[in-house]
């Protein structure tokens, strides 16, 4: 009788003490970092972008990266983007690790171009959210912020980027 006493006297502790469930601890945060090699750019007409700002074009990307928990992925992004504003939004983004697995995600940001200090120049800020994904990635959230920097030539430029920020894996 002791014994169940001091059982349910330990519970009850661990219950008000305000410890993290079993499935908290199933699904840490953790770090989440990666960065993108320099690939092709594409623009094309605003096609899918929402109804609102004067959205002047769709920025595209496939390109190849190195994220921590996925290794080397592809990359898939999108975005539509005020041009004259320097800002985009409703950007999507889909990494692809070498064993199928996609980890999906949201961005938005900022760029500027200074066409009088380096005209072939575009200096990017976004912020970006998981969404979720397909195998150890589904139900996965989390976000950050990163930079990218962007090389012009005319309407032919290449971008590589940085990110950095958490990742939690959902409920299995």
């Amino acid at each position: 009788m002791r014994r169940h006493l001091t059982a349910l006297a330990v519970a009850a502790a661990v219950l008000t003490t305000g410890m993290p469930s079993a499935l908290a601890a199933e699904a840490p945060t953790r770090p989440f970092k990666g960065w993108s090699s320099p690939a092709p750019d594409s623009y094309g007409p605003p096609v899918g972008c929402p109804a609102g700002p004067n959205w002047t074009w769709r920025y595209s990307q496939n390109g190849t990266a190195w994220f921590s928990h996925l290794g080397r992925v592809t990359v898939e992004m999108t975005h539509c983007t005020a041009g004259q504003e320097g800002w985009f939004d409703h950007g999507t983004t889909t990494l692809t690790a070498a064993d199928g697995d996609e980890l999906w995600m949201t961005y938005s940001g900022t760029f500027q171009l200074d066409a009088e200090i380096n005209p072939t120049r575009s200096d990017v800020v976004l912020s970006w959210t998981i969404t979720g994904g397909t195998g150890r990635f589904a139900g996965a959230t989390g976000g950050g912020t990163g930079t990218a920097l962007g090389i012009l030539s005319g309407w032919d430029s290449e971008t590589s980027g940085t990110w950095s920020g958490t990742i939690r894996y959902g409920a299995t």
